[in-house]
This record gives C-alpha cells, structure tokens and sequence, in this order.
C-alpha cells in the first residue's frame, strides 16, 4: 500500500516538474512612462527579483534598470522601481548586530506595493531579510526601520551600562515612531493606538496602512468557490490483527474498485496565497475476499472463505498548501480527516466441504461498522481546470468484533475538472 502510494507521489511530482509558467494579463511602465500591455509570466517571487518576463507579441525579459513599474491587471502584483536606502541590522533573534549600527546600504530595486493610497506600504524581501517603505511626498520610498536581534555591550561607551560585557538580544522598533507620525493630526482613536501594537509583519502593517489610507487592495477579502467533479480507482489492501475468530489465519486479498467524488474548492482571489481549503464528497467501496488455510478431516476436507462488499459515502475536508500557488503547473498537499458512512454491504463466509457428503453454505456477517472516521493525506497537480489528485487512508478497523480485527486502509487516484 505504501509503495504504491509514494509511486503516486512520483508521478505527480514529475508532472509538476514540467511545468510551464503561468502568465496573466498585465503591464509594464518602460523608463520614458509607456504603459504596454501584454502578459506577464508570473512565479513565486519570495524574494525580489531583478527581471521579469513579458509577452506583448513578442517574449522580452526586462532588468530593473528598464521598466520603472509592473504587475498584474488582477491588482494582486504590483511593483514599482525606487531608490532605496536600507540598513543592514537584522531582524533575527539569532543574528547579530552589524556594526557600526547605523551601517545603511543604497540599492535600486522593484518594490512589491502592499497598500495603495496617499501613504502607500511598499516591501522588499532579499536574502538577509524582508524590509517594509512607505511612500512620501517627495515619490520616493522611505524604511521603516527596524532591528532585533544579538547585541554585545563590550565597548568604552556601555561602561556606565548594566548590559556592559554582556551579549544580549535587543529591539529597536523605530518604525513604531515612524508611524505615529504619519497619524498625527488624524482623528481616528484606533489608528493611534493601532501604531504601538503594531508588528513589522506584512500582515499587521497592511492592517494599519489601509486605515491609515481607508483604502483596501481591489482582490482583499475576495473568496472564490470552485466546484468540481472527479473519478478514480480506490487500491485499498486489508489485513488481521489478531487470531482470534471469526478471522483468524484469514489471508486478505487487494482489490481494485471505482470511486467518484464531487469538490469544492475555497481560496482566495489573491493568486499568492498558498493556503486554501478543499471539502469532498467521494462514494467508494472497499471489496476484498479472504480464505482460511484448509482444514483437513479424517474423510473430508473443509474450506472457509470470506466475501467483503461494501459502499461508502465518505465526506472529506482538508487544508490545501499549494507549493507553487503562480506557476501554470500547481503542486499541493492535502492534509485533513474523512468521515465515511456505510451506504450497503454484502458480507458473508462461506464453508465448503469434499468429503463423501459434500456441502456448501454461507453465513452472514455482521458487525461491520457503518461509520468510519479516518485521517488522510495527499498531493496533487492542477492545471487549469484539470487536476490529478492521489490521497492515502491509513488503515481503520472495519468491525465491531471483539478481539478480531479486519483492517483496511486504501489510496485513491483520481482525475478531476473544476467548473
């Protein structure tokens, strides 16, 4: 079961790695303030970048020093090219301090805007640490300056300071100033104390610049609800746990059985989110057959089997991470719980003898529990509207017996079409 679920894993992993990159449509601003649309090829820019590519009849890979700004009709990228000037302490508990601490570094760089308006919040990330600007009236962009991280009080000037010969981690939330200044003369009391509370985070800094701004970006807040269809095999593979009756010494066959499932798909209109959130509707069914080791009589020899057929409708909801949330080609994992109701089931054993008076009969089984509470997991690949999905259900005792266990558990493979 296992290896046939990680050779799953394979195959949708080697789909995603010939993947294309999606492209959306969109703009750039040339250095002589030409708007060109076009399309423009979108990837997981975690850090800034210094080209993009773009398509207006032709392919063209832009540089920094050509395009003065860029980004996507959707209003989710956006960025724009400044002068920066940022400084180089970090902004992790673990590092420290660069000295002398008012060391600064000038780059020019695309900035991704976070928040639009008169005070618009810009960000850059590279590979030291993620910074955050605002915008001033002279059109350029400003840091909010901030630090933390370890310290050492060893020099003449700590010498009348408690910290002095110590390495200690410290905080330097200037941009908690930098923020109070930009509300002062406002009259909204929240926004206020909203700039003492705030966090240099992207989350908590958007929160305050679009009340700041009383603007919000065009896709926050926008939920899309995708629905779907999708068919499949279920590879399900049972087992024992124990000896006792009525399965003792039973060896259980896999089995191969068709599976359908309806989805919806909730996430965010926001192409850069990675989270999102997947409810199913799958009906399946778990099969299997099973046989005792013959028995062996003085003049006969008896032979007991088992049949397994039932149906279940099983409801999943899972969390979604899609790895590559801007690429053409999506790779995502699948991590949630399933509960799955017995809809029908024929379960019987069956005794056979050849002896000199040979006989067949069967006996119904019962004790198979109509309810089924199960973890899974899974990946998959989306492209388009299609999707390849592979989950995998650890195995769950199937009755209700005391002392005998039938275990199933299965992997499921499915291809599906959102509407």
């Amino acid at each position: 079961m296992k290896s046939t679920f990680f050779s799953l894993i394979c195959i949708l992993l080697w789909q995603c790695s010939i993947a294309q990159r999606e492209t959306q449509s969109g703009y750039v601003v040339t250095n002589n303030g030409d708007t060109v649309r076009g399309q423009i090829v979108l990837k997981d820019w975690n850090r800034n970048l210094s080209s993009i590519s773009f398509n207006n009849g032709t392919d063209r890979k832009y540089s920094i020093a050509e395009l003065q700004a860029f980004g996507n009709d959707a209003g989710s990228v956006q960025y724009k090219r400044f002068d920066i000037t940022l400084h180089l302490n970090p902004n992790n508990e673990s590092a420290r301090y660069i000295l002398p601490e008012d060391s600064t570094m000038k780059e020019t760089q695309w900035l991704e805007l976070l928040v639009p308006g008169k005070y618009p919040l810009y960000r850059y990330t590279n590979s030291r640490r993620e910074y955050f600007f605002f915008g001033n009236a002279k059109d350029a962009a400003a840091e909010l300056e901030y630090s933390n991280g370890i310290k050492s009080f060893y020099g003449e000037q700590f010498k009348n300071d408690p910290r002095y010969t110590k390495d200690l981690v410290t905080e330097n939330p200037v941009f908690r100033s930098q923020l109070q200044a930009l509300v002062n003369g406002s009259t909204d009391e929240k926004l206020g104390a909203m700039s003492v509370t705030v966090e240099y985070t992207a989350a908590s800094l958007t929160r305050f610049f679009e009340r700041l701004n009383t603007t919000e970006r065009k896709d926050k807040s926008k939920m899309l609800y995708h629905f779907g269809i999708g068919a499949g095999i279920v590879i399900t593979q049972n087992s024992r746990t124990s000896n006792q009756e009525p399965f003792a010494d039973v060896d259980f066959t896999s089995a191969i059985s068709p599976m359908g499932r309806l989805f919806l798909h909730i996430k965010s209109s926001n192409v850069k989110k990675h989270i999102s959130a997947l409810a199913e509707l799958m009906y399946f069914q778990i099969n299997t057959k099973g046989n005792k080791p013959p028995e062996q009589f003085s003049n006969f020899t008896r032979q007991k089997s088992f049949v397994f057929n039932n149906s279940y409708l099983g409801l999943l909801m899972n969390l979604r991470y899609t790895f590559n949330p801007m690429a053409a080609t999506k790779l995502y994992g699948l991590l949630g719980y399933s509960l799955n109701f017995k809809l029908s089931g024929t379960n019987y054993q069956e005794t056979k003898s050849n002896g000199n008076s040979p006989f067949s009969s069967q006996e119904t089984i019962t004790g198979i529990r109509s309810l089924l509470a199960i973890p899974n997991a899974g990946v998959g690949v989306e492209v388009s509207r299609f999707s390849v999905q592979a989950g995998y259900f650890p195995p769950v005792n199937m009755t209700s017996y005391l002392g005998s266990n039938w275990k199933s558990g299965r992997a499921c493979l499915s291809v599906g079409y959102r509407f």
